[in-house]
């Protein structure tokens, strides 16, 4: 396939790929969430505590794909008990994300309105990431934690939670991912990664280096900063959701009847 063919196939994708999270995260448990949050730590004072709003998009993105319940995640239980009619953009994405994988993308350069060409992982595979956003933001040589999906032949999407992989993060990733081969002689698994990835990510603060391009194509658009402003010397930082805010995981509740309102459980 050339690139135009690969864009029209993300962009139908994607734009099947809301309404289905948002089917997704109604399977997913008050314990599901609130498990997930903890292994990320996003708990405080027994509540879920986002420093930016994309962090809910990155909760719900590993506990859809990392959280086992009875042997099966939140994928799994929709493949098996509700698939969606063969052929249609859902089942392809679903299909894609149970055969995913949680890695650590080392961006090589930018394909103006396609995407980016990545190194996949500590091997560097050599891949193609559609994603139209990326071509107009990310730089060569930045790193991106993100769980990726491929959909279609040669080409990979995120599952749209990506998260910059900033110094303090990655010294963190370095330091976990030793003593767990310290500890256990191999490698983590694909949850076990994502686990350590996003955490480290998370507590690095790296969602307020997210960067927006705009309809115009201007880079350094950032979500709204903390004086409630546009502010593009500093992309994007973002303020903490507030309880009376909608809630971004789409289910048109405010964040308060929500997902802010999952406390956690006793360990």
């Amino acid at each position: 396939m050339n690139h135009a063919e690969i864009v029209r196939d993300y962009v139908t994708l994607r734009k099947s790929s809301k309404g289905l999270t948002n089917k997704l995260v109604k399977l997913l448990s008050r314990d599901d969430i609130n498990k997930a949050a903890r292994d990320l730590g996003m708990l405080q004072h027994d509540k879920i505590v986002l420093e930016t709003e994309d962090e809910i998009g990155v909760l719900m993105d590993y506990a859809l794909a990392n959280i086992v319940r009875e042997g099966r995640t939140a994928i799994d239980r929709a493949l098996e008990e509700d698939p969606p009619p063969e052929g249609s953009p859902e089942l392809t994405l679903l299909r894609s994300w149970q055969k995913s994988h949680y890695t650590v993308l080392e961006i090589v350069e930018a394909i103006p309105g396609v995407g980016v060409q990545a190194l996949d992982g500590p091997e560097k595979t050599p891949i193609l990431v559609v994603d139209i956003g990326f071509s107009k933001t990310m730089i060569p040589g930045r790193l991106m934690a993100s769980r990726i999906k491929s959909p279609g032949e040669g080409w990979w999407m995120t599952t749209g939670a990506a998260l910059p992989v900033n110094e303090q993060a990655l010294k963190m990733i370095t330091h976990d991912l030793e003593k767990f081969r310290n500890r256990h002689g191999r490698e983590p698994d694909d949850h076990q990664l994502a686990r350590f990835v996003t955490r480290a990510c998370v507590a690095a603060k790296a969602s307020q280096e997210i960067v927006y391009a705009d309809l115009r194509g201007n880079t350094k658009v950032a979500r709204r900063g903390r004086s409630g402003s546009e502010d593009t010397a500093h992309p994007g930082t973002s303020s903490k959701l507030g309880r009376n805010d909608p809630c971004p995981c789409g289910s048109g509740k405010k964040y308060k009847k929500c997902c802010g309102m999952f406390p956690a459980r006793p360990r």
